[in-house]
């Protein structure tokens, strides 16, 4: 298991939006993903997760409906632009970033910030055992490109993310290893990204404690996935984040789980690439040291 350990800023966990969050845990699971049960939050959603060190990926959709308009919490309605990123396609809606010191990082962030969220999630571990997640989050919200949003994101628990018996992936899967975003014309999401974690290297990846974030254009992505086509609604929503890239230990041992779930996987020998249409209109990027 790795001992990767995540830092201030750096990729927590993508939010992938879904219609049908049944579905979509067991298409996770397909891949070789150990998924946790059914979360609640306060606010109207629901969540599955797949957890790693340092970092997580979240499937996310409306579970309660009028708990989206009366859920408030710390007055900032989190459903809201869940619902709305829902309702025009599945994907990635936002990325939370990793804090340990969240009054520290607010201060340090050079992105503003729009709201402060203090909530308790009630869980369920493998024992049978109950407890409480108790997450403090900082908005780092995008008026204008929503699925540019981010918010810093401290686990007051962390080892309830940290469940040893919920990080043995069958897969072999170790941590989250970057996200890449789909940008506008205008360049918006490469400007949002150097304001969170400085200049790119000549690919146009950032480097975040937990993970490279790496900004392409629509013309550069056949080159960065080939044989994948962008669907019609990763070019509309941009834009946004349409990749995860997660490290595995073992290539061959990915590939086994990961080939027999999706036929239609692209497999380049040092990468596997499952198509957007899979699950949560993303695409799904496997890679070992």
């Amino acid at each position: 298991m790795s001992a990767f350990t995540n830092a201030s800023f750096g990729i927590d966990h993508p939010l992938l939006t879904v219609a049908d969050l049944d579905i979509a845990a067991k298409r996770l699971a397909a891949l070789g993903f150990v998924v946790t049960p059914l979360g609640r939050h306060p606010w109207g959603t629901h969540n599955r997760l797949a957890l790693f060190a340092g970092g997580l990926l979240e499937l996310m959709t409306i579970g309660d409906s009028a708990a989206v308009d009366d859920g408030t919490v710390d007055h900032f309605l989190f459903g809201r632009p869940v619902r709305a990123a829902l309702a025009e396609s599945e994907g990635i809606a936002m990325v939370a970033l990793h804090s340990t010191d969240l009054e520290r990082d607010i201060a340090a962030a050079h992105v503003p910030m729009t709201g402060i969220i203090d909530f308790r999630r009630p869980l369920t571990l493998p024992d049978g055992s109950h407890d409480e997640a108790i997450v403090k989050l900082a908005m780092l919200s995008d008026a204008a490109h929503p699925r540019l949003s981010h918010f810093l994101c401290q686990q007051m628990k962390r080892g309830l993310v940290e469940v040893p018996e919920w990080r043995r992936h069958p897969n072999g899967a170790e941590r989250l290893f970057g996200l890449t975003y789909l940008d506008n014309d205008a360049g918006d999401a490469a400007i949002r990204c150097a304001a969170l974690w400085g200049k790119p290297d000549d690919q146009r990846r950032y480097a975040s404690a937990g993970g490279h974030v790496h900004v392409i254009t629509a013309d550069e992505a056949a080159a960065q996935f080939p044989g994948l086509s962008l669907s019609p609604s990763q070019r509309k929503r941009r834009p946004a984040a349409i990749a995860v890239t997660v490290l595995v230990g073992d290539l061959a041992l990915a590939r086994h789980h990961i080939l027999a779930a999706v036929p239609g996987t692209h497999d380049l020998g040092h990468r596997l690439l499952v198509p957007a249409d899979y699950l949560a209109d993303t695409i799904f990027e496997f890679v070992a040291p």
